[in-house]
C-alpha cells in the first residue's frame, strides 16, 4: 500500500511538472508569436511609410520637374524678346544713324563728320569716303616762321589724322619755299586759305637750316 501511494505521487509529481514545463513552452510559444506578429507590423508600416515617403518623393520630382520646365519656357521666352528687343534696337539705330548721316553730309563740314563718328564710331570707313571728297584741294603752306612765330591754332577732331585752322588767311603754294622734294621747286600761288577755316596735316617739312625754325607742311583743304 505503502509503495502504490508513494507511485502515484511520483505520478502526480511527474505530471505536475510536465505541466509546468508545457506551461513554459506554451508561454514561449506565445512570446514567440507576438514577437512575430510585432515585428511584422512594424515591417508592414515600415513599409507603408517607406511607399508613403517614396510617393511623396515622386510628387516632389514631378512637381520640381514641371517648375523647372515652367522656369526654363520663361527662360526661352525672355530670350527670344531680349533678342526681338535687340533687333528692334538695332533697327531704330540705323534709321536714326542714317537720318544723322543724311543731315551730317547736308552739312558738309569737318566738324559735323567729327561728330558724327564719336556718335557711330562704327563709321570710320564711311566718314573716311566723305572726306577724301570733302578734300578738294591740296598744297603747301607755311605753319611755323623762321623766328619760329606759329601761324596756325590746333584743332582737336575726333577724325583720322592732324588738323589746324591759321590766324590769319593764308596763300597754298604748289610747292615749299626754301625746302628740297617738297613740291615745285619754283613755288608759285595756286590757291588760299581763309582765317578759321579747318584743313588736314598731310606732311610736315621743318627747315633743315639750324638758323631756321620754319616749318612747311603739305596740306588738304576745301576750296
Amino acid at each position: 500500500m505503502s509503495k502504490l501511494k508513494d507511485r502515484i505521487e511520483e505520478i502526480n509529481k511527474t505530471v505536475q511538472k510536465s505541466r509546468r514545463i508545457n506551461n513554459l513552452l506554451w508561454i514561449v510559444v506565445i512570446i514567440f508569436v507576438g514577437t512575430s506578429i510585432y515585428f511584422a507590423i512594424d515591417a508592414e508600416l515600415s513599409r507603408q511609410t517607406a511607399i508613403e515617403e517614396k510617393n511623396k518623393a515622386d510628387l516632389l520630382v514631378i512637381k520640381n520637374d514641371s517648375l523647372y520646365q515652367e522656369a526654363l519656357i520663361a527662360k526661352n521666352q525672355l530670350v527670344i524678346n531680349d533678342s526681338l528687343k535687340e533687333v528692334e534696337i538695332q533697327q531704330l539705330l540705323a534709321a536714326s544713324n542714317l537720318d544723322l548721316w543724311d543731315q551730317t553730309k547736308k552739312t558738309n563740314s569737318l566738324i559735323a563728320y567729327s561728330d558724327y563718328l564719336e556718335k557711330t564710331p562704327d563709321s570710320i570707313a564711311q566718314v573716311n569716303a566723305a572726306l577724301n571728297s570733302y578734300f578738294n584741294k591740296e598744297g603747301y603752306v607755311q605753319l611755323v616762321e623762321t623766328n619760329g612765330n606759329s601761324l596756325i591754332v590746333d584743332v582737336s577732331l575726333s577724325l583720322e589724322g592732324e588738323y589746324a585752322k591759321f590766324k590769319t588767311d593764308r596763300s597754298v603754294r604748289n610747292g615749299a619755299i626754301g625746302v628740297d622734294n617738297a613740291g615745285s621747286s619754283n613755288p608759285r600761288r595756286i590757291g588760299v586759305v581763309f582765317k578759321g577755316q579747318i584743313f588736314k596735316i598731310e606732311k610736315t617739312f621743318p627747315s633743315k637750316s639750324s638758323n631756321s625754325q620754319s616749318v612747311w607742311a603739305l596740306i588738304k583743304y576745301k576750296q
